[in-house]
């Protein structure tokens, strides 16, 4: 393993970044990129009751979530409200700030080291005990990163505070770990509801609030579509869970990856489950292959192996627009 690993906070915050936005020093990620749209067009309505957008939980495939945004924004459509879980709530707190796709995405491409991959090797791989020593000295709990480091950090990618400041209505979908149900926020402070429902269990400590103990929303909730449907209008929900293909020769799977798939397992039944009883409108499930958890630098093969459903997206909603 490399001695010239990051620290503790600058791991935080490319994790952070990868699913959020800073609003200052752009930098050379302001410069035009052939690959993402040019601007954003002039608004347009759909019929009936607008457009409700749930975005699911998946780690570093939620990235994905970001090719949504510009499929929207490249047809003049701004959601009416927004239910995230997870990276969804994340990255759905800096859309409905305002933020277009496009500025998502170069803010994810110039916050996110390629060189990250080094701890994160270290992480899923045999070798996760020695990673989680060099983040967390002396092991004291499972949990990777403490409450109040990473709220610093979200801090300081986050301009708003409250959900009230947000530009578009949202819903952040958390877990309560001890009375085993979930817990929507949707008003008043808006920090603490996003890092809960993105506190993945053995990454991020629980979050205290408001008398609870919060846990990642994905858990009881990975794709929240019904927040959005009960307003009625058009619903669009994106599924980002991924796939992952069956190691050769039924080698062992390491400690991390059994813990993160092991909850999609459970996320992909929920899933399931609730589309049984009511189904989206559009329903999307980019087939990002082989992206684990945490793996935020691969963003080109993420937004490669999703952008056939942003298409799909953008074909549908213009057959509805005329």
């Amino acid at each position: 393993m490399p001695n010239d690993l990051p620290d503790r906070r600058t791991v935080l915050k490319w994790m952070l970044a990868g699913a959020s936005t800073l609003p200052l020093g752009l930098g050379a990620a302001r410069m035009a990129s052939a690959d993402t749209p040019e601007t954003q067009s002039e608004a347009r309505e759909l019929p009936g009751d607008g457009l409700g957008l749930a975005l699911g939980s998946g780690g570093a495939a939620g990235l994905s979530h970001i090719l949504v945004f510009e499929a929207l924004d490249e047809l003049g459509i701004r959601p009416r409200h927004i239910a995230g879980s997870s990276i969804g709530a994340l990255l759905g707190a800096f859309y409905a700030s305002g933020m277009t796709g496009k500025e998502i995405r170069e803010m994810v491409i110039e916050l996110t080291p390629s060189n990250g991959r080094e701890w994160l090797s270290a992480l899923f791989n045999r070798d996760w005990a020695q990673a989680f020593a060099m983040l967390r000295p002396g092991l004291e709990n499972v949990n990777v990163f403490e409450a109040g480091e990473a709220m610093a950090v979200l801090d300081d990618l986050l301009g708003a505070k409250k959900f009230e400041e947000l530009e578009t209505p949202l819903s952040v979908v958390t877990t309560d770990l001890w009375a085993r149900e979930e817990v929507v926020f949707s008003e008043g402070e808006l920090l603490r509801p996003l890092l809960a429902s993105a506190a993945m269990p053995g990454v991020f400590q629980p979050v205290n609030y408001q008398g609870r103990v919060l846990l990642d929303g994905g858990m009881v909730n990975p794709l929240p579509f019904e927040h959005v449907m009960k307003d009625g209008g058009l619903t669009v929900a994106v599924d980002v869970l991924g796939k992952r293909s069956k190691p050769e020769n039924n080698e062992d799977t390491g400690y991390m990856d059994g813990l993160f798939n092991t909850f999609k397992v459970m996320q992909h039944a929920i899933i399931t489950q609730r589309r049984r009883i009511a189904e989206p409108d559009i329903f999307l499930a980019p087939e990002i292959t082989d992206v684990r958890a945490l793996e935020f630098y691969r963003y080109e093969q993420i937004f490669k192996q999703g952008q056939p459903e942003a298409d799909r997206l953008k074909r549908e909603l213009e057959e509805r627009l005329g």
